[in-house]
């Protein structure tokens, strides 16, 4: 019985040791996207800090000037252009965090599996402990009472 228990031990051991290694990548990959996300908001910050200087930039070209109707195109398409990459870093950094958040919440649950495998191997340790016990004092039982035979064995033999 004691043997099955050591296994079952063994197994919850390897339990644990496998839901620290998962709950360890995953604050790892965390903590990257941490970073990540970090950078993607300082980005999209400085684009927004910057966006009406490059919009007047791209004025300047054509402010007090006589130009045709093909410069206003091409104005009109920078300008696009130039929104386009501010939505571009804007929608970089809505996804950057909504990763984080989903890593976030599996670092939780991994946390949480790893909690739980540890609590299992915990009540094997205390329940093959207690088993330990029980059976060292069944084997003391047992040693005195064969040594009782044996007295008692000797006691008739020589009568």
């Amino acid at each position: 019985m004691i043997e099955k228990l050591k296994l079952l031990q063994k197994v919850k051991e390897k339990r644990e040791f496998a839901a620290l290694r998962l709950m360890r990548a995953k604050k790892s990959d965390l903590f990257e996207m941490n970073k990540i996300r970090n950078n993607k908001e300082k980005e999209f910050r400085e684009s927004r800090k910057k966006l009406p200087e490059r919009e007047d930039g791209a004025y300047d070209v054509v402010l007090n000037k006589i130009v045709d109707l093909d410069e206003l195109d091409i104005l009109g398409e920078r300008l696009s252009e130039l929104h386009r990459r501010h939505r571009k870093t804007e929608e970089d950094l809505d996804l950057s965090t909504r990763q984080r958040e989903k890593l976030a919440e599996e670092a939780a649950i991994t946390e949480c599996k790893y909690q739980i495998a540890q609590r299992n191997r915990e009540k094997y340790d205390a329940l093959i402990a207690g088993r330990g016990a029980e059976l060292a004092l069944l084997n003391e039982k047992d040693e005195e009472a064969l040594l009782e035979d044996v007295v008692a064995n000797r006691s008739s033999g020589h009568r």
